[in-house]
């Protein structure tokens, strides 16, 4: 009578921790996915943003922004936007880098060449 009770008990033991730690990596790969979606989504933001003003004024502000999204307060994810002219065939040309910093540290970078205006 003891022994169905004690023996579903010990399954359930040994289940329970791998049930528990399949939720915990994916809940982990969910929160990975959101972090990179979010990162991207500003890189591609700020970019976008840096050549409008390009090929409106001529000039663009340099400088760091902060990330639209919050994920957590520990997480201060800042993006680093610079130029610098270049010059590739003859064609002078700027190249736009926007670099998102997590903690000091550089963890995605995405840069374009836009033409130089006249």
């Amino acid at each position: 009578m003891y022994g169905d009770a004690l023996v579903s008990t010990a399954i359930i033991m040994f289940i329970l921790p791998v049930i528990l730690s399949v939720f915990w990596m994916a809940t982990l790969k969910i929160y990975k996915a959101y972090y990179w979606d979010y990162i991207v989504q500003d890189t591609v933001t700020y970019l976008e943003e840096s050549k409008s003003q390009y090929y409106k004024t001529g000039h663009i502000q340099e400088g760091i922004h902060n990330s639209q999204f919050i994920m957590s307060p520990r997480e201060s994810i800042t993006y680093k936007t610079h130029i610098e002219p270049t010059v590739e065939n003859g064609i002078a040309l700027q190249r736009l880098t926007v670099q998102a910093i997590d903690n000091e540290t550089i963890v995605y970078s995405l840069s374009l060449f836009l033409e130089e205006i006249r």
